[in-house]
């Protein structure tokens, strides 16, 4: 049991450290993708990587989770069939997803 954790913590870390990129460099995909509000995205693009290992350190702390609905999924399926995977068809399937779970802007 004691490698699921390390492996959680590892994921969790990656996960931050990705987060506190998006939150730094485009805080309006952020908010969509990863589901934050303002306040959030502002305090995650501020940790430092001390900080997340600190927060990584304890496993009931932070949980990564897929937060994609099966219908998301199927919608992602139908996109990549239509090879309309462009940066853009992505940024509005994110948002209708975000629209459709009701995530906060």
């Amino acid at each position: 049991m004691e490698h699921y954790l390390e492996d959680f913590a590892r994921l969790n870390k990656e996960y931050l450290l990705l987060a506190r990129e998006i939150a730094r460099t485009d805080q309006e995909f952020g908010r969509t993708a990863l589901g934050l509000n303002q306040a959030a995205m502002e305090a995650v693009a501020k940790m430092t990587v001390p900080q997340i290992e600190k927060v990584v350190a304890h496993p009931h702390l932070l949980q990564f989770k897929l937060r994609f609905s099966s219908k998301y999924w199927e919608q992602v399926l139908a996109v990549s069939e239509t090879n309309a995977s462009s940066p853009t068809s992505l940024r509005i399937l994110a948002t209708a997803h975000a629209l459709e779970e009701g995530i906060e802007k």
